[in-house]
């Protein structure tokens, strides 16, 4: 599976989006090993999806 990020350099993202954020990457990461995420580094969205991403790596053996 391959996912990309799209976003705004200028995003706020509030607590409800972060949860539906963790919602969904948590989902991505249980079902399939072998995904590959593609992630700009440049603005707000691409810096918080990269953090919530590498911090549920982290986390992954609770599936």
């Amino acid at each position: 599976m391959i996912v990309t990020f799209c976003g705004h350099g200028n995003a706020v993202i509030t607590p409800e989006e972060h949860k539906k954020l963790v919602g969904i990457l948590f989902d991505i990461l249980c079902e399939t090993s072998d995904t590959t995420f593609y992630l700009g580094d440049y603005g707000v969205f691409d810096i918080h999806c990269n953090k919530t991403l590498k911090e549920l790596q982290k986390k992954s053996f609770l599936c």
